[in-house]
């Protein structure tokens, strides 16, 4: 792109009769006859009637930056950065808050890296992802990313606590399974699903940008050795369920062969069993 657009300026400056140049590092005119692509690699600046003109060939850029899930206090959001001319490791992903509008000025970084769990006191404040560029990325590049996530909602209490209080304390000693059917995207979006099955549930609440991070946090904190999860779409588990617990599990996916993109996934707590 770099190399299009400067050999363009280059050709236009010509024709109109305006002096231009390419220059290397030393201040030196690149000669002329030089191919393109090579000229442009040899070269840093180019001079149009005595003005310099930085020259950044195939500039690092953030492409996308993307969180899955809606901001829930206690709870887990996943984000992803894709970049161009660079790897996402040369970015570092910060998590900031600020606090709502009408309160005390100020916010704060409370967390770095693609998984954040979401503190339960910043309820109310609204959560912003920042892709910062290392040293490696030159700073004429202008490779940075800011994504704003949203308010952070506060969850309610309710059966999921008391659930954990019926089950008591955590024993060691024994093998923990914990099963649940997801209810993929699919299925949650029919007319079945919200008129007859789930009259009771409202849609924003079905919609699983909600339900993502709950699951999250319900796997997390009923801390099963084995985890066995029904309809589950391939993208929650690429891109939720790995990134959060791929590091404490070993997960396999198996997907049906129908035309919705979903199955059974397991998850093998790894000291548990080697």
């Amino acid at each position: 792109k770099a190399a299009t657009e400067a050999g363009t300026a280059a050709k236009h400056a010509a024709q109109s009769g305006v002096s231009a140049r390419l220059l290397d590092a030393k201040g030196e005119a690149v000669a002329d006859g030089t191919p393109v692509a090579e000229a442009l690699r040899a070269a840093s600046h180019m001079e149009i009637e005595g003005e310099q003109l930085l020259i950044t060939v195939n500039p690092p850029s953030v492409q996308k930056l993307e969180v899955f899930g809606r901001a829930l206090a206690g709870c887990p959001l996943s984000a992803l950065l894709r970049c161009e001319f660079c790897e996402p490791s040369a970015f570092t992903l910060r998590w900031l808050t600020q606090v709502a509008a009408g309160t005390a000025s100020g916010g704060s970084e409370i967390g770095q890296g693609s998984i954040l769990w979401v503190p339960e006191d910043n309820a109310g404040q609204t959560l912003t992802l920042v892709a910062e560029p290392d040293s490696s990325i030159p700073p004429t590049s202008r490779a940075k990313g800011i994504l704003r996530v949203g308010l952070v909602e506060e969850v309610p209490r309710g059966w999921p606590e008391r659930r954990l209080e019926a089950l008591g304390p955590r024993d060691t000693s024994r093998i923990r399974a914990v099963s649940f059917n997801l209810l993929a995207v699919p299925y949650a979006r029919t007319q079945l699903a919200t008129n007859i099955m789930y009259p009771y549930c409202p849609v924003p609440v079905l919609d699983f940008a909600y339900r993502q991070p709950l699951l999250g946090r319900e796997i997390r904190r009923l801390d099963g050795d084995l985890v066995f999860l029904q309809e589950c779409t391939y993208f929650t588990y690429l891109k939720f369920l790995l990134p959060l617990f791929g590091d404490e599990y070993h997960i396999r996916c198996t997907l049906k062969a129908s035309h919705v993109s979903e199955g059974c996934v397991v998850m093998v707590r790894k000291k548990a069993f080697e």
